[in-house]
This record gives structure tokens, sequence and C-alpha cells, in this order.
């Protein structure tokens, strides 16, 4: 029988926010590129919007016209289902690839930023530069990472597919199999598969902690998203902290 530690959400938040005052440059520095990219990620949602607003004819200044223009619109597809595809957004290769590509850099660099933060707290005297956010990118961790980022979405998909909740579940099962892949490979190991089993075995007890967690991050992430992100530059490094403290905390009990 396997035994189950759950750990404290209380105790976590705690020295995740210990440590960003502790260093709050240090952490606001480390988390520069994944702050920018967010910024240029707002960018591009917003020019996409207005240019589909401008598309469909709809006001973004006039309320009045951009209401009769919505209710048209809806009366038309109501009358005309198949019109719908006429008011759907269509992006440009371009817009596409520009957008996956900035989630893709945004993820790698988030991963290796986490790799990093697990370094410091697992040595308080440890100094982390800006450079540290890269150590993802490196041969040791890059090619096994992207595959295991696309595995996970590939997993996270399938899961949505079958009606959401497994999605959700499966996603909190196998949330920690990035730090897992990690530590594997700094002991010689690094074997994808094996990071899924781990991660699962971690997780046992402590996924509704981690999904409350989540919760919180959301809401965070909502209210971030009508403040232009300037909210990021405290959200995105204390979310960082916060996961890594989260696998670390779980580490330690087994």
């Amino acid at each position: 029988m396997i035994n189950v530690n759950k750990i404290s959400l209380r105790e976590v938040r705690r020295a995740s926010h210990k440590e960003f005052r502790s260093n709050l440059v240090e952490n606001i520095s480390l988390n520069f590129i994944p702050i920018l990219l967010r910024f240029l990620g707002l960018y591009f949602i917003l020019k996409i919007y207005y240019a589909w607003m401008n598309n469909l004819n709809i006001s973004t200044t006039d309320p009045q016209a951009a209401t009769a223009r919505m209710e048209h619109i809806l009366r038309d597809i109501s009358n005309n289902p198949d019109s719908v595809n006429n008011y759907t957004i269509k992006l440009d290769n371009l817009s596409t690839t520009v957008m996956y590509l900035l989630f893709l850099i945004l993820c790698l660099i988030s991963v290796g930023i986490g790799y990093s933060l697990v370094n410091k707290f697992r040595n308080s005297e440890l100094h982390l530069s800006p450079m540290a956010a890269f150590s993802v990118f490196s041969t040791k961790y890059f090619f096994r990472t992207i595959i295991l980022l696309i595995m996970n979405i590939i997993i996270f998909q399938i899961g949505l597919w079958l009606f959401i909740i497994p999605g959700v579940i499966l996603m909190l099962i196998y949330s920690q199999n990035m730090y897992i892949y990690k530590d594997d490979v700094d002991a010689g190991q690094g074997r994808i598969f094996a990071t899924y089993r781990k991660s699962a075995i971690l997780m046992r007890g402590n996924k509704g902690a981690f999904f409350v967690l989540l919760l919180e991050f959301l809401i965070l992430e909502i209210i971030n998203f009508f403040t232009y992100e300037i909210l990021s530059i405290w959200l995105h490094p204390f979310e960082q902290l916060t996961f890594a403290k989260f696998y670390q905390t779980l580490a330690d009990n087994q």
C-alpha cells in the first residue's frame, strides 16, 4: 500500500510569497521574457479581435450600432445556420504561425524557469540570472522536453474530447511530469514514459489541492486580462514560484 502524504497549500503559498519578496528583482528579471511574450500575445490577440470586428462591420466605438449589427448577425445565423462560417475568425498563415511560435517559446521558457526555481528551493544560496530561464534549451533537456510537451497536449486534448472532466483529471494526474523529467535527467535517467507513472504516484491525495491552486490562478489570470497584462509582472513570477514549490513539497514528502 502506497502512503499518501497530503501537502498544505497554505505552506506552499507562504513559502512562494517569502521567496518572491526576498528576491524580488531576481524573480522578475528571471521571468522578463515570458512577461514580454505575454504583452506581445495580448497585442496580437487585440489586433486579431479588431480586425475581426472590422470584417463583421461591428463598431468598437458606437455601442448602439454594434448592438444593432450583432442582432442582424444573430438573426442571419438563426435563419441560415450555414452562414455562421461567414462570421468566424479567419487567421492568415502568418498570424497563426506567430501565435503558435509565441506559445511554444513561452511554454519552453516557463519550463526552464520552473527547473531553475526547483534548484533554487533546494539551494537558497543559488543566484539565478535572467539567462537561467533558457536552461531548457540546453541539449540536456531540449528535445525530450518538446516531445513531453507535445505528449501532454495530446493527452489533455484526448481527455477533453471525452467530455472535459477526464481531460481535467488527466491534467492533474500528470501535472508534475515536467519537473520529474528534470530530476530524472539530472540523475542520469530521463525516460519520458516513466515520468507519467511517477507523477501519478506523486499526485495521489493532492489532485484536489492542485485543482484549487489552478482555479485561484485562473481567476487571477482573468483579472490580469482586464489589466492588459500589467498584473503579470507579479503574477507570472508568483505562478512559477508556486508551481515549483508545490512540486518540491511533493518530492520532499515522498
